[in-house]
Protein backbone atom coordinates (compact mmCIF):
# COMPACT_ATOMS: atom_id res chain seq x y z
CA UNK A 1 0.00 0.00 0.00
CA UNK A 2 3.18 2.70 -0.46
CA UNK A 3 0.89 4.27 -3.05
CA UNK A 4 -0.93 7.33 -1.93
CA UNK A 5 -4.71 7.86 -2.36
CA UNK A 6 -7.11 10.93 -2.11
CA UNK A 7 -10.46 10.04 -1.67
CA UNK A 8 -13.30 11.73 -3.04
CA UNK A 9 -16.58 12.06 -1.41
CA UNK A 10 -18.27 14.70 -2.70
CA UNK A 11 -19.41 15.98 -6.13
CA UNK A 12 -17.66 19.04 -5.83
CA UNK A 13 -14.21 18.85 -7.67
CA UNK A 14 -12.39 22.93 -7.26
CA UNK A 15 -10.14 22.07 -4.24
CA UNK A 16 -8.76 18.99 -6.07
CA UNK A 17 -5.05 19.04 -7.32
CA UNK A 18 -4.26 17.91 -10.31
CA UNK A 19 -1.23 15.55 -8.98
CA UNK A 20 -3.49 14.02 -6.74
CA UNK A 21 -4.01 10.10 -6.93
CA UNK A 22 -7.87 10.19 -6.99
CA UNK A 23 -10.48 7.51 -5.76
CA UNK A 24 -13.84 7.17 -5.58
CA UNK A 25 -16.79 4.75 -3.92
CA UNK A 26 -18.99 6.15 -6.41
CA UNK A 27 -18.88 5.90 -10.35
CA UNK A 28 -18.40 9.77 -10.47
CA UNK A 29 -15.72 9.16 -13.64
CA UNK A 30 -17.20 11.57 -16.27
CA UNK A 31 -16.92 14.58 -13.48
CA UNK A 32 -13.14 14.47 -13.71
CA UNK A 33 -11.05 16.26 -16.29
CA UNK A 34 -9.18 14.11 -18.57
CA UNK A 35 -5.35 15.28 -16.71
CA UNK A 36 -6.71 14.06 -13.14
CA UNK A 37 -5.80 10.39 -12.28
CA UNK A 38 -7.99 8.56 -10.62
CA UNK A 39 -9.37 5.07 -9.78
CA UNK A 40 -12.23 3.49 -8.20
CA UNK A 41 -12.21 1.13 -5.46
CA UNK A 42 -12.20 -2.57 -6.12
CA UNK A 43 -14.49 -4.63 -3.90
CA UNK A 44 -14.46 -8.08 -3.85
CA UNK A 45 -17.09 -10.22 -4.56
CA UNK A 46 -19.08 -11.47 -1.60
CA UNK A 47 -20.54 -14.81 -1.02
CA UNK A 48 -24.08 -16.25 -0.85
CA UNK A 49 -23.05 -16.77 3.39
CA UNK A 50 -21.51 -13.24 3.85
CA UNK A 51 -25.07 -11.94 1.91
CA UNK A 52 -27.25 -13.75 4.12
CA UNK A 53 -24.57 -12.82 7.12
CA UNK A 54 -25.42 -9.11 6.35
CA UNK A 55 -29.02 -9.50 5.85
CA UNK A 56 -29.46 -10.91 8.95
CA UNK A 57 -27.29 -8.41 10.81
CA UNK A 58 -29.40 -6.18 9.87
CA UNK A 59 -32.17 -7.44 10.31
CA UNK A 60 -31.11 -7.87 14.38
CA UNK A 61 -30.43 -4.17 14.28
CA UNK A 62 -33.71 -3.48 12.43
CA UNK A 63 -36.01 -5.32 15.30
CA UNK A 64 -33.80 -3.32 18.03
CA UNK A 65 -34.19 -0.22 16.40
CA UNK A 66 -37.90 -1.20 15.71
CA UNK A 67 -38.68 -1.76 19.75
CA UNK A 68 -37.25 1.22 20.81
CA UNK A 69 -38.85 3.38 18.17
CA UNK A 70 -42.16 2.38 18.76
CA UNK A 71 -41.50 3.26 22.54
CA UNK A 72 -40.18 6.29 21.93
CA UNK A 73 -42.76 7.19 19.07
CA UNK A 74 -45.74 6.09 21.10
CA UNK A 75 -44.37 8.50 23.87
CA UNK A 76 -44.09 11.49 21.77
CA UNK A 77 -47.74 11.40 20.64
CA UNK A 78 -49.06 10.13 23.39
CA UNK A 79 -50.73 6.90 21.70
CA UNK A 80 -50.27 3.31 21.97
CA UNK A 81 -49.48 1.41 18.57
CA UNK A 82 -47.91 -1.77 18.26
CA UNK A 83 -44.65 -3.01 16.91
CA UNK A 84 -46.34 -4.51 14.32
CA UNK A 85 -48.40 -1.34 13.48
CA UNK A 86 -45.41 0.93 13.55
CA UNK A 87 -43.51 -1.66 11.07
CA UNK A 88 -46.27 -1.16 8.67
CA UNK A 89 -46.11 2.92 9.07
CA UNK A 90 -41.86 3.02 9.07
CA UNK A 91 -40.61 -0.49 8.65
CA UNK A 92 -39.49 0.17 5.05
CA UNK A 93 -37.85 3.52 5.92
CA UNK A 94 -35.88 1.86 8.69
CA UNK A 95 -34.77 -1.15 6.24
CA UNK A 96 -33.72 0.96 3.75
CA UNK A 97 -31.81 3.36 5.65
CA UNK A 98 -30.15 0.54 7.70
CA UNK A 99 -29.55 -0.97 4.51
CA UNK A 100 -27.81 2.16 2.48
CA UNK A 101 -26.14 2.94 5.82
CA UNK A 102 -24.15 -0.14 6.76
CA UNK A 103 -22.86 -0.78 2.65
CA UNK A 104 -21.80 2.18 2.84
CA UNK A 105 -20.33 1.68 6.02
CA UNK A 106 -18.78 -1.47 5.02
CA UNK A 107 -17.29 0.91 1.62
CA UNK A 108 -15.58 3.30 3.64
CA UNK A 109 -14.26 0.91 5.99
CA UNK A 110 -13.07 -1.01 3.39
CA UNK A 111 -11.24 1.29 1.31
CA UNK A 112 -9.71 3.13 4.47
CA UNK A 113 -7.95 -0.56 5.74
CA UNK A 114 -7.23 -1.35 2.28
CA UNK A 115 -6.03 1.70 0.28
CA UNK A 116 -3.14 4.03 1.93
CA UNK A 117 -5.44 7.34 2.07
CA UNK A 118 -3.62 10.16 3.22
CA UNK A 119 -6.54 12.49 2.22
CA UNK A 120 -10.20 12.85 2.11
CA UNK A 121 -12.12 15.13 0.15
CA UNK A 122 -15.75 15.09 1.46
CA UNK A 123 -19.43 17.50 2.09
CA UNK A 124 -19.50 19.19 5.66
CA UNK A 125 -22.46 17.03 6.75
CA UNK A 126 -23.04 18.95 9.60
CA UNK A 127 -24.56 22.32 6.89
CA UNK A 128 -26.95 19.24 5.54
CA UNK A 129 -30.25 17.76 7.32
CA UNK A 130 -30.13 14.28 6.28
CA UNK A 131 -33.67 13.80 7.53
CA UNK A 132 -36.36 13.17 4.83
CA UNK A 133 -40.40 13.85 4.57
CA UNK A 134 -41.32 10.75 3.53
CA UNK A 135 -40.13 6.82 2.40
CA UNK A 136 -40.74 7.16 -1.12
CA UNK A 137 -37.85 10.45 -0.51
CA UNK A 138 -35.86 7.88 1.56
CA UNK A 139 -35.97 5.47 -1.62
CA UNK A 140 -34.28 8.45 -3.98
CA UNK A 141 -32.64 10.59 -1.58
CA UNK A 142 -29.73 7.49 -1.77
CA UNK A 143 -29.05 8.34 -5.29
CA UNK A 144 -28.46 11.62 -4.57
CA UNK A 145 -25.29 12.80 -4.13
CA UNK A 146 -25.34 15.63 -1.78
CA UNK A 147 -27.35 13.18 0.31
CA UNK A 148 -25.43 9.78 0.16
CA UNK A 149 -21.85 12.25 0.39
CA UNK A 150 -22.97 13.55 3.26
CA UNK A 151 -24.06 10.38 5.14
CA UNK A 152 -20.71 9.44 3.79
CA UNK A 153 -19.35 12.37 5.88
CA UNK A 154 -21.01 11.98 9.04
CA UNK A 155 -20.01 7.66 8.93
CA UNK A 156 -16.50 8.87 8.28
CA UNK A 157 -16.28 11.59 11.23
CA UNK A 158 -17.80 8.92 13.31
CA UNK A 159 -15.36 5.73 12.48
CA UNK A 160 -12.57 8.81 13.65
CA UNK A 161 -9.92 7.66 11.10
CA UNK A 162 -7.09 10.20 11.62
CA UNK A 163 -6.81 11.33 8.15
CA UNK A 164 -6.55 15.15 6.51
CA UNK A 165 -10.11 16.07 5.62
CA UNK A 166 -10.99 18.79 3.51
CA UNK A 167 -14.69 19.54 3.52
CA UNK A 168 -16.79 21.92 1.22
CA UNK A 169 -20.13 23.00 1.72
CA UNK A 170 -23.44 21.08 0.45
CA UNK A 171 -25.36 23.87 -2.19
CA UNK A 172 -28.47 22.19 -1.28
CA UNK A 173 -29.18 21.95 2.90
CA UNK A 174 -31.54 19.14 2.62
CA UNK A 175 -33.10 16.64 -0.17
CA UNK A 176 -36.62 17.66 -1.51
CA UNK A 177 -38.48 15.34 -3.31
CA UNK A 178 -38.87 16.50 -7.12
CA UNK A 179 -41.78 17.48 -8.12
CA UNK A 180 -42.52 15.30 -11.25
CA UNK A 181 -42.11 12.31 -8.96
CA UNK A 182 -44.80 13.53 -7.18
CA UNK A 183 -46.91 13.71 -10.21
CA UNK A 184 -45.29 10.12 -10.85
CA UNK A 185 -47.80 8.97 -8.70
CA UNK A 186 -51.21 9.76 -10.21
CA UNK A 187 -52.94 6.64 -11.13
CA UNK A 188 -52.26 5.93 -15.04
CA UNK A 189 -55.81 5.19 -17.61
CA UNK A 190 -56.88 8.53 -17.04
CA UNK A 191 -59.99 8.22 -18.65
CA UNK A 192 -60.67 5.08 -16.80
CA UNK A 193 -59.77 6.81 -13.73
CA UNK A 194 -61.87 10.09 -14.25
CA UNK A 195 -65.45 7.96 -14.92
CA UNK A 196 -64.91 6.30 -11.59
CA UNK A 197 -63.78 9.52 -9.80
CA UNK A 198 -67.15 10.37 -10.47
CA UNK A 199 -69.05 7.10 -9.56
CA UNK A 200 -66.87 8.02 -6.29
CA UNK A 201 -68.77 10.90 -5.09
CA UNK A 202 -71.34 8.71 -4.35
CA UNK A 203 -69.75 7.55 -1.42
CA UNK A 204 -71.44 10.26 -0.06
CA UNK A 205 -74.59 9.66 -0.44
CA UNK A 206 -74.23 5.77 0.50
CA UNK A 207 -72.88 3.75 3.89
CA UNK A 208 -69.31 2.94 2.98
CA UNK A 209 -68.39 2.09 6.16
CA UNK A 210 -67.97 -1.56 6.22
CA UNK A 211 -66.88 -1.37 2.57
CA UNK A 212 -63.48 -3.44 1.59
CA UNK A 213 -60.40 -1.28 0.86
CA UNK A 214 -59.88 -2.85 -2.03
CA UNK A 215 -56.64 -0.89 -3.39
CA UNK A 216 -53.18 -0.34 -5.96
CA UNK A 217 -53.60 -4.19 -6.30
CA UNK A 218 -51.64 -4.70 -9.08
CA UNK A 219 -54.38 -6.50 -10.95
CA UNK A 220 -55.57 -4.54 -14.26
CA UNK A 221 -57.23 -1.50 -13.31
CA UNK A 222 -60.77 -2.78 -14.42
CA UNK A 223 -60.26 -6.07 -12.92
CA UNK A 224 -59.34 -4.46 -9.55
CA UNK A 225 -62.67 -2.65 -10.09
CA UNK A 226 -64.77 -6.05 -11.00
CA UNK A 227 -63.24 -7.73 -7.72
CA UNK A 228 -65.23 -4.73 -5.82
CA UNK A 229 -68.55 -5.64 -7.53
CA UNK A 230 -67.97 -9.34 -6.53
CA UNK A 231 -68.32 -7.77 -2.79
CA UNK A 232 -71.73 -5.80 -3.46
CA UNK A 233 -69.26 -2.74 -3.30
CA UNK A 234 -69.59 0.58 -6.14
CA UNK A 235 -66.28 0.48 -7.44
CA UNK A 236 -63.80 3.35 -6.01
CA UNK A 237 -60.97 5.18 -6.73
CA UNK A 238 -59.01 5.85 -2.98
CA UNK A 239 -57.26 8.84 -3.39
CA UNK A 240 -53.82 9.59 -2.74
CA UNK A 241 -53.33 12.80 -0.59
CA UNK A 242 -50.60 14.68 -1.47
CA UNK A 243 -49.13 15.68 2.04
CA UNK A 244 -48.27 19.33 2.96
CA UNK A 245 -44.93 18.70 5.25
CA UNK A 246 -43.78 21.16 7.79
CA UNK A 247 -40.33 22.11 8.53
CA UNK A 248 -38.01 19.78 10.98
CA UNK A 249 -38.43 20.72 14.55
CA UNK A 250 -35.04 20.34 16.27
CA UNK A 251 -36.74 20.76 19.77
CA UNK A 252 -38.47 17.77 19.11
CA UNK A 253 -35.95 16.23 17.94
CA UNK A 254 -33.48 17.03 20.64
CA UNK A 255 -35.79 15.21 23.51
CA UNK A 256 -36.03 11.90 21.58
CA UNK A 257 -33.30 9.20 23.53
CA UNK A 258 -32.72 5.99 22.27
CA UNK A 259 -30.95 3.31 25.09
CA UNK A 260 -27.28 2.55 24.51
CA UNK A 261 -27.47 0.21 27.64
CA UNK A 262 -25.95 -3.54 25.86
CA UNK A 263 -25.15 -1.61 22.85
CA UNK A 264 -21.65 -3.56 21.52
CA UNK A 265 -21.79 -3.35 18.06
CA UNK A 266 -20.08 0.05 16.54
CA UNK A 267 -22.43 0.17 13.37
CA UNK A 268 -25.53 -0.12 15.85
CA UNK A 269 -24.00 2.42 17.65
CA UNK A 270 -23.80 4.91 15.07
CA UNK A 271 -27.76 4.80 14.11
CA UNK A 272 -28.89 5.27 17.58
CA UNK A 273 -26.44 8.17 17.70
CA UNK A 274 -27.85 9.82 15.00
CA UNK A 275 -31.43 8.43 14.33
CA UNK A 276 -33.20 11.47 16.56
CA UNK A 277 -32.28 13.27 13.09
CA UNK A 278 -32.70 10.98 10.59
CA UNK A 279 -36.45 9.96 11.57
CA UNK A 280 -38.07 11.21 8.27
CA UNK A 281 -40.63 13.98 8.87
CA UNK A 282 -43.68 12.08 8.40
CA UNK A 283 -43.74 10.00 11.67
CA UNK A 284 -42.81 13.55 13.75
CA UNK A 285 -43.67 16.66 12.76
CA UNK A 286 -46.07 15.75 10.45
CA UNK A 287 -47.75 12.31 12.27
CA UNK A 288 -50.57 14.01 13.87
CA UNK A 289 -51.82 15.72 10.39
CA UNK A 290 -51.51 12.62 8.67
CA UNK A 291 -53.24 10.59 11.32
CA UNK A 292 -56.13 13.14 11.19
CA UNK A 293 -56.33 12.49 7.63
CA UNK A 294 -56.09 9.05 7.86
CA UNK A 295 -59.21 8.79 10.43
CA UNK A 296 -61.69 11.28 8.17
CA UNK A 297 -64.11 10.24 5.63
CA UNK A 298 -61.33 9.40 3.34
CA UNK A 299 -61.50 5.36 4.45
CA UNK A 300 -64.15 3.27 5.29
CA UNK A 301 -64.37 3.36 9.59
CA UNK A 302 -65.12 -0.62 9.92
CA UNK A 303 -63.53 -2.56 6.45
CA UNK A 304 -64.39 -5.92 5.69
CA UNK A 305 -60.69 -5.83 4.83
CA UNK A 306 -57.71 -4.20 3.20
CA UNK A 307 -56.09 -5.49 0.19
CA UNK A 308 -53.12 -3.80 -1.50
CA UNK A 309 -50.05 -4.46 -3.79
CA UNK A 310 -48.47 -1.44 -3.42
CA UNK A 311 -50.05 1.37 -0.92
CA UNK A 312 -48.06 -0.63 2.08
CA UNK A 313 -45.31 0.65 0.76
CA UNK A 314 -45.08 4.89 -0.24
CA UNK A 315 -49.00 6.16 0.84
CA UNK A 316 -48.05 7.33 4.49
CA UNK A 317 -52.04 7.89 4.99
CA UNK A 318 -53.02 4.56 4.00
CA UNK A 319 -50.46 3.47 6.10
CA UNK A 320 -51.31 5.35 8.99
CA UNK A 321 -55.09 4.28 8.52
CA UNK A 322 -53.86 0.34 8.15
CA UNK A 323 -52.04 0.35 11.18
CA UNK A 324 -54.89 1.87 12.70
CA UNK A 325 -57.33 -0.63 11.87
CA UNK A 326 -55.58 -3.49 12.17
CA UNK A 327 -55.72 -2.49 16.11
CA UNK A 328 -59.37 -3.25 15.24
CA UNK A 329 -58.36 -7.07 13.91
CA UNK A 330 -59.26 -5.99 10.52
CA UNK A 331 -57.54 -8.80 8.26
CA UNK A 332 -54.83 -6.60 6.26
CA UNK A 333 -53.84 -8.94 2.91
CA UNK A 334 -50.84 -7.58 0.66
CA UNK A 335 -50.08 -9.26 -2.62
CA UNK A 336 -47.33 -9.63 -4.17
CA UNK A 337 -46.15 -6.45 -6.10
CA UNK A 338 -43.59 -7.72 -8.27
CA UNK A 339 -40.65 -10.25 -9.38
CA UNK A 340 -37.71 -11.42 -6.81
CA UNK A 341 -39.93 -12.11 -3.70
CA UNK A 342 -38.89 -15.59 -2.91
CA UNK A 343 -36.32 -15.76 -4.96
CA UNK A 344 -33.93 -13.11 -4.02
CA UNK A 345 -31.78 -13.34 -1.02
CA UNK A 346 -33.04 -9.90 -0.15
CA UNK A 347 -36.59 -10.30 -0.28
CA UNK A 348 -36.95 -12.58 3.12
CA UNK A 349 -36.20 -9.29 4.98
CA UNK A 350 -39.44 -7.28 4.09
CA UNK A 351 -42.24 -6.07 6.56
CA UNK A 352 -45.15 -6.59 4.25
CA UNK A 353 -44.32 -10.27 4.40
CA UNK A 354 -44.23 -9.64 8.32
CA UNK A 355 -47.26 -7.40 9.42
CA UNK A 356 -49.81 -8.81 6.77
CA UNK A 357 -52.21 -11.37 7.84
CA UNK A 358 -51.80 -12.69 4.96
CA UNK A 359 -49.70 -12.72 1.97
CA UNK A 360 -51.23 -13.43 -1.63
CA UNK A 361 -48.20 -15.02 -3.59
CA UNK A 362 -48.30 -14.72 -7.57
CA UNK A 363 -47.77 -18.60 -6.75
CA UNK A 364 -45.37 -19.83 -4.00
CA UNK A 365 -47.04 -21.28 -0.82
CA UNK A 366 -44.99 -21.09 2.03
CA UNK A 367 -46.10 -21.01 5.22
CA UNK A 368 -49.28 -20.54 6.64
CA UNK A 369 -49.21 -16.96 6.02
CA UNK A 370 -47.82 -17.26 2.41
CA UNK A 371 -50.69 -18.31 0.37
CA UNK A 372 -50.68 -18.97 -3.39
CA UNK A 373 -52.21 -16.87 -5.70
CA UNK A 374 -51.73 -16.03 -9.55
CA UNK A 375 -49.64 -13.42 -11.52
CA UNK A 376 -52.19 -10.11 -10.55
CA UNK A 377 -50.66 -8.01 -13.81
CA UNK A 378 -51.33 -11.16 -16.74
CA UNK A 379 -55.15 -11.08 -16.14
CA UNK A 380 -55.53 -10.14 -19.26
CA UNK A 381 -54.14 -12.59 -21.59
CA UNK A 382 -54.30 -10.57 -24.56
CA UNK A 383 -52.73 -7.28 -23.51
CA UNK A 384 -50.10 -8.21 -24.52
CA UNK A 385 -48.72 -9.80 -27.77
CA UNK A 386 -45.13 -10.10 -29.85
CA UNK A 387 -45.07 -9.56 -33.84
CA UNK A 388 -42.72 -12.29 -35.45
CA UNK A 389 -41.19 -9.95 -37.94
CA UNK A 390 -40.73 -7.69 -35.40
CA UNK A 391 -38.04 -5.92 -33.80
CA UNK A 392 -35.53 -5.98 -31.14
CA UNK A 393 -36.97 -4.28 -27.89
CA UNK A 394 -33.98 -4.03 -25.28
CA UNK A 395 -35.29 -2.52 -21.80
CA UNK A 396 -33.12 -1.97 -18.97
CA UNK A 397 -32.42 -1.60 -15.36
CA UNK A 398 -33.72 0.84 -13.03
CA UNK A 399 -30.39 2.98 -11.71
CA UNK A 400 -31.58 3.36 -8.23
CA UNK A 401 -31.45 -0.37 -7.51
CA UNK A 402 -27.37 -0.63 -6.43
CA UNK A 403 -27.40 1.33 -3.83
CA UNK A 404 -28.27 -0.88 -1.21
CA UNK A 405 -28.47 -4.19 -2.11
CA UNK A 406 -25.73 -6.17 -0.76
CA UNK A 407 -25.04 -8.25 -3.56
CA UNK A 408 -24.35 -5.43 -5.87
CA UNK A 409 -21.73 -2.22 -5.51
CA UNK A 410 -22.32 1.19 -6.91
CA UNK A 411 -19.70 0.32 -10.52
CA UNK A 412 -21.59 -3.37 -10.76
CA UNK A 413 -24.40 -1.35 -12.40
CA UNK A 414 -21.79 0.67 -14.69
CA UNK A 415 -20.42 -2.61 -15.92
CA UNK A 416 -24.31 -3.70 -16.71
CA UNK A 417 -24.14 -0.31 -18.68
CA UNK A 418 -20.63 -1.39 -20.88
CA UNK A 419 -22.28 -4.81 -21.31
CA UNK A 420 -25.61 -3.61 -22.88
CA UNK A 421 -23.81 -1.45 -25.33
CA UNK A 422 -21.43 -4.24 -26.17
CA UNK A 423 -24.63 -6.03 -27.26
CA UNK A 424 -25.64 -3.26 -29.31
CA UNK A 425 -22.40 -2.55 -30.88
CA UNK A 426 -22.11 -6.35 -32.07
CA UNK A 427 -25.54 -7.24 -32.92
CA UNK A 428 -26.13 -7.81 -36.67
CA UNK A 429 -26.57 -4.87 -38.84
CA UNK A 430 -30.15 -5.55 -39.70
CA UNK A 431 -30.74 -6.61 -36.43
CA UNK A 432 -29.11 -3.08 -34.85
CA UNK A 433 -31.08 -0.84 -36.97
CA UNK A 434 -34.51 -2.96 -36.36
CA UNK A 435 -33.96 -2.62 -32.19
CA UNK A 436 -35.36 -0.19 -29.70
CA UNK A 437 -34.07 0.83 -26.52
CA UNK A 438 -36.92 1.32 -23.79
CA UNK A 439 -35.17 3.80 -20.99
CA UNK A 440 -37.13 4.09 -17.37
CA UNK A 441 -36.98 8.06 -16.50
CA UNK A 442 -33.82 7.81 -14.55
CA UNK A 443 -31.94 7.44 -17.21
CA UNK A 444 -33.03 11.57 -17.93
CA UNK A 445 -31.94 12.37 -14.62
CA UNK A 446 -28.22 12.98 -13.04
CA UNK A 447 -26.73 10.71 -10.80
CA UNK A 448 -23.37 11.58 -9.36
CA UNK A 449 -22.92 14.08 -12.37
CA UNK A 450 -23.94 11.23 -14.65
CA UNK A 451 -26.60 11.35 -16.79
CA UNK A 452 -26.88 7.55 -18.62
CA UNK A 453 -28.74 8.70 -21.68
CA UNK A 454 -25.94 9.70 -22.62
CA UNK A 455 -24.17 6.18 -22.59
CA UNK A 456 -26.69 5.42 -24.96
CA UNK A 457 -26.06 8.30 -28.56
CA UNK A 458 -24.67 7.53 -31.51
CA UNK A 459 -25.24 3.81 -31.07
CA UNK A 460 -27.73 3.32 -34.69
CA UNK A 461 -31.04 1.79 -32.14
CA UNK A 462 -34.05 4.00 -31.62
CA UNK A 463 -34.12 5.36 -28.01
CA UNK A 464 -37.85 5.31 -26.20
CA UNK A 465 -37.86 7.47 -23.16
CA UNK A 466 -41.00 5.97 -21.91
CA UNK A 467 -43.75 7.77 -23.30
CA UNK A 468 -44.96 4.91 -25.12
CA UNK A 469 -47.26 2.21 -24.28
CA UNK A 470 -45.18 -0.68 -23.47
CA UNK A 471 -47.60 -3.34 -24.67
CA UNK A 472 -47.94 -1.65 -27.85
CA UNK A 473 -43.69 -1.92 -27.64
CA UNK A 474 -44.07 -6.07 -26.92
CA UNK A 475 -46.52 -5.87 -29.99
CA UNK A 476 -43.91 -4.44 -32.58
CA UNK A 477 -41.22 -6.98 -31.14
CA UNK A 478 -40.00 -10.18 -32.21
CA UNK A 479 -37.36 -10.58 -29.13
CA UNK A 480 -37.59 -8.80 -25.46
CA UNK A 481 -34.28 -8.42 -24.17
CA UNK A 482 -33.89 -7.52 -20.29
CA UNK A 483 -30.47 -6.34 -19.58
CA UNK A 484 -31.87 -7.77 -15.30
CA UNK A 485 -34.56 -10.05 -13.98
CA UNK A 486 -37.01 -8.02 -14.76
CA UNK A 487 -41.13 -8.52 -13.33
CA UNK A 488 -41.73 -8.18 -17.24
CA UNK A 489 -39.97 -11.09 -17.90
CA UNK A 490 -42.69 -12.89 -15.36
CA UNK A 491 -45.40 -11.57 -17.45
CA UNK A 492 -43.89 -12.43 -20.76
CA UNK A 493 -43.66 -16.09 -19.52
CA UNK A 494 -47.12 -16.03 -18.98
CA UNK A 495 -47.98 -14.18 -22.10
CA UNK A 496 -45.72 -16.68 -24.26
CA UNK A 497 -43.64 -13.79 -25.55
CA UNK A 498 -39.77 -14.59 -26.98
CA UNK A 499 -37.78 -13.51 -23.84
CA UNK A 500 -33.75 -13.58 -22.75
CA UNK A 501 -32.31 -11.65 -20.37
CA UNK A 502 -28.64 -11.26 -19.18
CA UNK A 503 -27.37 -11.08 -15.20
CA UNK A 504 -24.42 -10.22 -13.74
CA UNK A 505 -22.02 -13.87 -13.52
CA UNK A 506 -22.50 -13.82 -9.67
CA UNK A 507 -26.10 -13.18 -10.07
CA UNK A 508 -26.68 -16.90 -8.79
CA UNK A 509 -25.01 -15.79 -5.24
CA UNK A 510 -28.13 -13.48 -4.33
CA UNK A 511 -30.75 -15.99 -5.15
CA UNK A 512 -32.41 -18.38 -2.36
CA UNK A 513 -31.58 -22.69 -2.93
CA UNK A 514 -34.67 -22.39 -4.72
CA UNK A 515 -34.53 -19.54 -6.81
CA UNK A 516 -31.27 -20.81 -8.10
CA UNK A 517 -32.34 -24.16 -8.63
CA UNK A 518 -35.29 -22.61 -11.18
CA UNK A 519 -32.68 -19.88 -12.28
CA UNK A 520 -29.79 -22.70 -13.10
CA UNK A 521 -32.27 -24.26 -15.38
CA UNK A 522 -32.99 -21.33 -17.26
CA UNK A 523 -29.16 -20.44 -17.49
CA UNK A 524 -28.79 -23.70 -18.57
CA UNK A 525 -31.08 -24.00 -21.77
CA UNK A 526 -29.76 -20.54 -23.02
CA UNK A 527 -33.35 -18.56 -21.63
CA UNK A 528 -31.03 -16.44 -19.02
CA UNK A 529 -27.36 -15.87 -19.79
CA UNK A 530 -24.20 -14.07 -17.57
CA UNK A 531 -21.92 -13.62 -20.92
CA UNK A 532 -22.41 -10.83 -23.19
CA UNK A 533 -20.83 -12.94 -26.19
CA UNK A 534 -22.60 -16.19 -25.43
CA UNK A 535 -25.79 -13.62 -25.87
CA UNK A 536 -25.41 -11.83 -28.80
CA UNK A 537 -24.40 -14.86 -30.86
CA UNK A 538 -27.63 -16.21 -29.85
CA UNK A 539 -29.54 -13.48 -30.72
CA UNK A 540 -27.68 -13.27 -34.26
CA UNK A 541 -28.06 -16.71 -34.44
CA UNK A 542 -31.79 -17.08 -33.97
CA UNK A 543 -33.12 -14.06 -35.40
CA UNK A 544 -34.69 -15.49 -38.52
CA UNK A 545 -36.31 -18.05 -36.48
CA UNK A 546 -36.93 -16.30 -33.23
CA UNK A 547 -40.79 -17.56 -33.10
CA UNK A 548 -39.88 -21.39 -33.98
CA UNK A 549 -36.86 -21.22 -31.24
CA UNK A 550 -39.18 -19.92 -28.39
CA UNK A 551 -41.87 -22.48 -29.12
CA UNK A 552 -39.83 -25.53 -29.15
CA UNK A 553 -41.17 -28.33 -27.25
CA UNK A 554 -38.02 -27.82 -25.70
CA UNK A 555 -38.44 -24.22 -24.38
CA UNK A 556 -41.91 -24.37 -23.41
CA UNK A 557 -41.51 -27.01 -21.45
CA UNK A 558 -38.56 -25.43 -19.35
CA UNK A 559 -40.85 -22.44 -19.25
CA UNK A 560 -43.70 -24.00 -17.59
CA UNK A 561 -41.23 -25.78 -15.26
CA UNK A 562 -39.95 -22.23 -14.40
CA UNK A 563 -43.50 -20.79 -13.81
CA UNK A 564 -44.72 -23.85 -11.94
CA UNK A 565 -45.61 -22.71 -8.31
CA UNK A 566 -44.08 -19.37 -8.63
CA UNK A 567 -45.66 -17.80 -11.82
CA UNK A 568 -49.12 -19.08 -12.24
CA UNK A 569 -50.66 -17.79 -15.22
CA UNK A 570 -54.43 -16.92 -14.21
CA UNK A 571 -57.21 -18.80 -15.55
CA UNK A 572 -61.10 -17.35 -16.40
CA UNK A 573 -61.83 -18.72 -12.43
CA UNK A 574 -59.14 -16.68 -11.02
CA UNK A 575 -60.77 -14.14 -9.96
CA UNK A 576 -63.57 -16.02 -8.18
CA UNK A 577 -60.41 -17.62 -6.72
CA UNK A 578 -59.26 -14.44 -5.66
CA UNK A 579 -62.58 -13.75 -3.93
CA UNK A 580 -63.03 -16.91 -2.45
CA UNK A 581 -59.14 -16.15 -0.41
CA UNK A 582 -60.48 -12.26 0.53
CA UNK A 583 -63.64 -13.93 2.02
CA UNK A 584 -62.31 -16.78 3.34
CA UNK A 585 -59.80 -15.31 5.64
CA UNK A 586 -61.66 -11.91 6.61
Amino acid sequence: MSKKYSLVLTDSFEKLERTENILTLKPQIPNFGRDIKFETVSFPEISKKEIYDRYNFCEKIFDSLLRDLAIELNSIHKIDYSQRSWDIIIGKWLRDLIHVSYKNYLQIDYALKNYNINKIYSIDYKNYDLAVDDTLSQSLARMDSEWLFSLCSKLLDYLNYKKEIVSNLPKKSFFVLPKKEINNRHVKNKGKKLFFKIISLMKYFVNINNYAVINKTYLPFINEKMLELKFFQIPLVWPEIEVKYKDRNQNLRSNIKFSMKNVIDPFENFLRINLPNLLPTFVLENFQNIKKISNGNLYPKKPKFIFTSASYAYDEVFKVYAANQIKNKIPYFIGQHGNNYFTQIHCNYLSELNYSDKFISWGIKKDPKVINGFNFKTINHRKRSFNKNGKLLMLLEDRTDACFAFHKNDFSQQKQIETSIKIIQSLRPDIKKNTILRLRSDYFNEYFGIKYVDFFKNLGVTVESGEKDVNKLFSQSRLSLFDYDSTGVLENYIYNIPTLFIVPRDYLNCLTSEGERKYQMLLDNSLMFVDEKKLIEHINNHWSNITEWWMSEKNQKIIKEFNKDFNVKPDKHSMKKLKQLLSKTS
